[in-house]
C-alpha cells in the first residue's frame, strides 16, 4: 500500500514538473497523442490516490472486524462448550452437529459418538419420519419434559428447550437444544405431592382442629376434628367466634383481632363439652402481608382433668405430710433438706426454719465424720431399706428411730422422702426384755448346773451305793436259790441303766466338761457323740483361743448343741463341719452339713409356724448378746449356720 502511494506521488510530481517546463501556453489543451489534458490527468491521479487511501482504510476495518469476530467466536465456543447446562446443535433434520461438555457428561458418551447421530436416537418419542412436523410443536412450546435414553447410559427425565438458529436472511439453518436433567426434581415433586396428600389426610383425620380466616375473620378452611360440621357451611359465611359458639366467642374474637395486628395468642376455651387449648397468629402471603388468621386447637380435656386430680392429690399429700404422726423429711440429691413436717420438729426439737437447707452432717447425728456422711448417702439409694439409728435431740436427749427412705423421681429433679418411726420406747422395752431373758437364761443355767451337780453328787452316788449293796448281797447269797440270784442280777442291771440315764441327763443339763475343761473340750464331746451315731463330724479351731465370759461360752455351746441335735433328728446328713475362729473382739462359728436342707422363709419368725423352734432359739440367743446370726439352706443342698458373738458382754443403755 505504501509503495503504491509513493508511486502515485512520484507520478504527480513528474506531471507537475512536465507542466511547468512546457512551452505550451495553454495547459488545458490535450497533450500530443493523448485524449486527456495534463491537468485532467493530474486530477485523475489524485482521485486514484484518494480511492486507494479509502480502500486501505476499509481493508484495515475488515481486518479488525475479522479479528473481533474470531475472538467473539472463540468466546462463544467457550461459553457453549463449558456452559453449566447441556447444549446440542442439530440441523433442521435433527442430525447432531455439535455438543458441549455438559451434554456429553449427561448422555454418558463422547463427542465423536454423538456427532452425526440423529436426535431421535436419544428421544424415541420423536419419530424421524415426521421430524419436521413435530419440530414446529417443539419450537412453539417453551419447555418439554421427555425421557432421554443415552446409549450405554441410564435413562433420565430431561427438560428440553429448543430455539432456531437463523442465518442473515432469517432462515432457520439449525436448532439449539438446551438439556437439563430434572430427574431429581421430578422425584422431589412426586415426594412433595405424596407428602401433601399424606399431610392432607393427616390433617383431615387429626383429632386437633385447624382453621384459617380472611381479614374479615370469616372462616376460609377447616380441617381435623371440626371439618365434618364445617363441610355443611358455606366458606366465608361464618366467623370462628360464631362457629365455636357464644360461650367462647368473646375470647376467640379478641384473639383473632390481635392476630390481625400481628400478635399471636394462646388461650383455653370450651367447646362441645371439651377443653381446647388454642393458638392463633397472623396468616401472611409471600410478600409478608397479613391476609387473615391461622389457628389451631388441641383437646386438653384429659390433661386438665389430670391437673385437677394432681392438684387435689398434692393438696391431700401436703395435708397428709403436715398431719402425719411420724416425722417426715424431704432431702435433695446433694443431701440438703427441702422440707420437714411438724412431727419432725416435735420429735427432734429443731424448727423447720433452722434445718431447711442444711446438708449432711446433721446436728441430730451422734457420730459425725466423713465415713458417716458417705454411709448416709449410700443408704439413701437403698430403696425401702429399714434402718435403726440413734440420734440426739436439740435438748441433748437421745432417741432411737427406724428410718425408711424412698427415691422420688420427677422431670425436674430427683429427691428422697425419708420417714421416721420413733422406736425409743420399743427399743427400751426390747432391751429390758432381752436383759430379762438373759437373766432368766443365766438363772436357768445356774439351776441346771445345781441340778446336774445334785444328780451327780447325790442321786448317782446313792444309786451307785445301792448297786454295790446289791452286789454284796449277790456275793453273800451264793447259796441262795437260783431264782433269787437272777432277780438280783436284774436289779443290778436296772440300777446301772438308771445310772447311765442320770449321767446323760446330768450332761444335757450342764456338761461338767464345760466348767472344768472349757468350751473347746465340750464341743469335742459333742462331735464325738455324733461320730458314735455314724455321722462324720469334724471340729476345726482357728485363731488364738481366749477365755470367754461364762454366759458367752454357754450360749455358744447351747447353739452348737441345738444345731447338732437338728442334724441328728431331721437333716439325714452324713457329714458335719464345725468351725470356730477367735480374734480379739469376736468369735465366729459356722456349722455346715450335707443334709436334705429346706427352704428359708423371708422372715425367720415364720419358722415358728413350721415348728422349727430350735432355729428361733439360736437366733434369739445370738441377738441377746449383740451377735449376728444367719442361716443358708436349700432343698437337697444342705444347711449352713453362721454366728458371730462378741468376746465381752456390753449392755446397751439409753439416755
Amino acid at each position: 500500500m505504501n509503495n503504491q502511494n509513493q508511486k502515485f506521488e512520484t507520478l504527480i510530481q513528474q506531471l507537475i514538473v512536465h507542466q511547468d517546463g512546457s512551452n505550451c501556453s495553454d495547459s488545458s489543451k490535450p497533450l500530443s497523442g493523448h485524449l486527456l489534458t495534463l491537468r485532467e490527468l493530474i486530477q485523475l491521479v489524485e482521485e486514484l490516490k484518494d480511492d486507494n487511501n479509502t480502500l486501505i482504510h476499509q481493508v484495515k476495518e475488515l481486518l479488525f472486524a475479522y479479528q473481533t469476530l474470531e475472538t467473539g467466536f472463540q468466546r462463544y465456543w467457550e461459553y457453549f462448550n463449558y456452559a453449566p447446562d447441556g447444549y446440542l446443535v442439530t440441523d433442521t433434520n435433527g442430525i447432531i452437529r455439535e455438543a458441549n461438555q455438559n451434554s456429553i457428561s449427561l448422555l454418558s458418551t463422547t463427542r465423536a459418538a454423538l456427532i452425526g447421530k440423529s436426535i431421535t436416537t436419544l428421544i424415541p418419542d420423536i419419530a424421524h419420519c415426521n421430524f419436521g412436523l413435530q419440530l414446529n410443536w417443539f419450537t412453539n412450546s417453551q419447555t418439554l419434559e421427555v425421557m432421554l435414553h443415552p446409549q450405554g447410559g441410564k435413562p433420565f427425565i430431561a427438560s428440553l428447550s429448543i430455539s432456531p438458529q437463523c442465518n442473515v436472511q432469517n432462515k432457520t439453518i439449525g436448532l439449539l437444544w438446551l438439556i437439563r436433567d430434572i430427574t431429581e426434581r421430578k422425584n422431589m415433586e412426586e415426594e412433595l405431592k405424596k407428602s401433601k396428600t399424606e399431610l392432607s389426610l393427616i390433617l383431615e383425620q387429626s383429632p386437633n382442629i385447624l382453621w384459617t380466616t380472611n381479614r374479615d375473620l370469616k372462616l376460609t378452611s377447616m380441617s381435623g376434628a371440626g371439618s365434618a360440621s364445617f363441610s355443611n357451611l358455606m366458606t366465608g359465611s361464618i366467623s370462628a367466634a360464631e362457629y365455636f359458639g357464644p360461650e367462647s366467642g368473646a375470647i376467640l374474637l379478641e384473639a383473632h383481632e390481635s392476630a390481625l395486628a400481628g400478635l399471636s395468642r394462646t388461650f383455653d376455651f370450651e367447646w362441645q363439652g371439651r377443653i381446647l387449648q388454642s393458638t392463633v397468629e397472623a396468616l401472611r402471603d409471600t410478600a409478608d402481608r397479613i391476609i387473615g388468621v391461622i389457628g389451631a386447637a388441641f383437646d386438653i380435656t384429659e390433661r386438665k382433668n389430670a391437673e385437677i386430680i394432681l392438684k387435689k392429690n398434692e393438696e391431700f399429700n401436703a395435708k397428709l405430710l403436715q398431719h402425719s404422726p411420724n416425722p417426715i423429711s424431704v432431702i435433695n440429691q446433694d443431701s440438703s433438706i427441702a422440707y420437714v413436717n411438724p412431727a419432725f420438729e416435735k420429735l427432734t426439737g429443731f424448727s423447720a426454719d433452722s434445718v431447711i437447707g442444711l446438708i449432711s452432717p446433721y446436728p441430730w447425728w451422734t457420730v459425725i465424720n466423713a465415713k458417716t456422711t458417705e454411709g448416709f448417702l449410700a443408704d439413701m439409694n437403698k430403696q425401702n431399706a429399714r434402718q435403726e439409728k440413734l440420734f440426739r435431740k436439740n435438748n441433748g436427749h437421745y432417741f432411737w428411730i427406724e428410718s425408711t427412705t424412698i427415691l422420688i423421681q420427677n422431670d425436674e429433679s430427683d429427691y428422697y422422702l425419708q420417714t421416721w418411726v420413733d422406736v425409743t420406747e420399743a427399743k427400751q422395752l426390747r432391751q429390758n426384755l432381752e436383759f430379762y431373758v438373759m437373766q432368766i437364761t443365766k438363772v436357768q443355767e445356774e439351776e441346771r448346773k445345781r441340778i446336774a451337780r445334785d444328780l451327780h453328787e447325790e442321786i448317782l452316788q446313792s444309786l451307785a451305793a445301792l448297786c454295790l449293796a446289791t452286789e454284796a448281797i449277790i456275793k453273800s447269797e451264793e447259796q441262795s436259790p437260783q431264782s433269787t440270784l437272777q432277780d438280783l442280777n436284774k436289779i443290778r442291771a436296772s440300777i446301772n441303766g438308771v445310772i447311765e440315764e442320770v449321767r446323760r441327763f446330768s450332761y444335757d443339763l450342764r456338761p461338767g466338761v464345760l466348767d472344768y475343761l472349757g468350751l473347746i473340750a465340750a464341743l469335742e464331746t459333742l462331735t464325738d457323740e455324733l461320730n458314735k451315731k455314724g455321722i462324720n463330724a469334724h471340729l476345726k479351731v482357728s485363731g488364738q483361743e481366749i477365755s470367754l465370759p461364762p454366759d458367752i461360752e454357754i450360749t455358744i455351746f447351747r447353739i452348737i448343741q441345738e444345731a447338732l441335735n437338728n442334724v441328728k433328728k431331721h437333716s439325714l446328713a452324713t457329714k458335719v463341719n464345725i468351725f470356730v475362729y477367735y480374734n480379739s473382739t469376736s468369735v465366729r462359728l459356722s456349722i455346715t452339713d450335707n443334709g436334705k436342707g429346706f427352704k428359708i422363709p423371708k422372715r425367720l419368725s415364720e419358722l415358728t409356724n413350721q415348728g422349727k423352734l430350735g432355729i428361733m432359739g439360736m437366733e434369739e440367743r445370738t441377738r441377746m448378746y449383740g451377735g449376728n446370726f444367719s442361716i443358708c439352706s436349700e432343698p437337697d443342698k444342705g444347711t449352713k449356720i453362721t454366728i458371730r458373738l462378741p468376746t465381752s458382754i456390753n449392755l446397751r443403755d439409753f439416755n
